[in-house]
């Protein structure tokens, strides 16, 4: 994760944390339309309306994260969390296996990928 990466995610945190989730929205989609080859942009706020409690609205900013960067294994991992919530745990764990294919060595997915199997064979 880069530096901006880091403090982007703090600012995320603390906007949660301290109830500004609207204005910290409106920011984040200004500096995702600003650059919109950058799927970084989308894919914060997939995490902000995450967050929020806004699970489809997530999915919808990481799906067009994911059209921008189609192999960012980091970017499905992220999605399968909204995924899980609205398609539930099957829908996430196809995007977990897929984000394992494009980067089997990531260790933030093969341990979630695991938890979701679980969870799945104790249902």
């Amino acid at each position: 994760m880069t530096d901006l990466a880091r403090i982007i995610w703090v600012c995320i945190i603390a906007a949660h944390q301290l109830n500004r989730m609207p204005e910290a929205l409106e920011r984040l989609q200004q500096a995702a339309d600003a650059d919109p080859d950058d799927p970084y942009g989308y894919s914060m706020l997939g995490w902000l309306n995450y967050l929020d409690g806004r699970h489809e609205v997530a999915v919808e900013h990481f799906q067009h994260a994911r059209q921008i960067a189609p192999h960012n294994a980091m970017i499905l991992h992220n999605m399968s969390l909204p995924v899980e919530q609205v398609s539930g745990v099957v829908a996430a764990i196809r995007l977990l296996e897929e984000a394992a294919r494009i980067s089997p060595s990531q260790q933030k997915v093969q341990q979630r990928l695991s938890a979701l199997r679980s969870q799945a064979r104790a249902e």
